[in-house]
């Protein structure tokens, strides 16, 4: 669901290669094409919003230390304050990652298909999208995007071993087995019901 209107933006202020959709039912679906940015919606206002309002918080806090002298500023700087603002923003850009994943492989891949199409000669359509500014920056974020589908899967598995191995369940599943048996005996009769 494209919340901000996004595609309306990037048509105003971008200029990419068209492309046709992927068949009539995605057309139906409102993805009339295979470009990255207007199938992602409002994905990328969000993390520009995302990004500023972290930015605009650090340079209020910033503010705040320098004018320590007024209640006003003491507060403001305690309302505002982060202990890593850029933290703050990897971790919201992940979750919105995240929470978009499906969306976002969906545009991902779509635009891969686009890359991979051969013209009327029988040449691919590659490097077409990349004659412009706005056409490098989509592709590139394609690009970017379709490591990141990749990528978070991966990590994701990586912290969950990792999370498991912290807390010993390999070496004492006898013991785990034990404490939790009630637990256990209880979510088997509910997904064998």
């Amino acid at each position: 669901m494209d919340i901000l209107d996004g595609k309306t933006f990037y048509q105003e202020w971008f200029q990419f290669v068209p492309t046709e959709p992927l068949n009539d039912n995605y057309a139906m679906m409102d993805i009339e094409d295979k470009n990255f940015m207007y199938n992602s919606g409002s994905y990328f206002i969000l993390i520009a919003i995302i990004v500023a309002f972290n930015i605009g918080q650090e340079i209020l806090n910033k503010i705040a230390t320098l004018m320590p002298k007024f209640k006003w500023c003491r507060r403001m700087g305690m309302l505002v304050y982060a202990e890593n603002w850029k933290k703050d923003i990897s971790d919201e850009v992940s979750k919105l990652f995240l929470e978009s994943y499906f969306d976002i492989a969906m545009c991902a891949l779509l635009a891969l298909l686009a890359f991979t199409e051969k013209n009327e000669h029988g040449e691919y359509e590659f490097f077409s999208f990349f004659g412009s500014g706005s056409d490098i920056s989509c592709s590139l974020l394609s690009i970017l995007h379709m490591f990141l589908i990749i990528y978070y899967p991966i990590k994701s598995y990586r912290l969950l071993i990792n999370s498991f191995a912290s807390f010993k369940i390999k070496k004492d599943a006898t013991a785990f087995k034990k404490e939790y048996k009630t637990l256990l005996e209880e979510n088997r009769h509910i997904t064998t019901a």
